[in-house]
């Protein structure tokens, strides 16, 4: 999508190596990681539900849209 340039942070592995294998360092920083992406998962699942309640005062129907991504998805 190009959201974000390869160089300036790469994207993490979609492969993790064993967490127990982890260094201190490595542990530290894949936490961080795991954080923010709660994060945004989290802050676009209350928009999302905002967005939806809006629509739904106005007294308009949302059919189609799909469901929010999950923090726990595959991928």
């Amino acid at each position: 999508m190009g959201l974000v340039d390869p160089k300036v942070e790469p994207l993490s592995d979609r492969e993790s190596p064993d967490w127990a294998g982890l260094s201190a360092e490595k542990k530290q920083e894949e936490d961080r990681k795991m954080a923010v992406y709660a994060a945004m998962v989290d802050r676009l699942d209350q928009n999302i539900g905002k967005l939806l309640a809006k629509i739904k005062a106005m007294g308009r129907v949302v059919r189609g849209m799909p469901p929010p991504p999950c923090s726990h998805a595959p991928g």
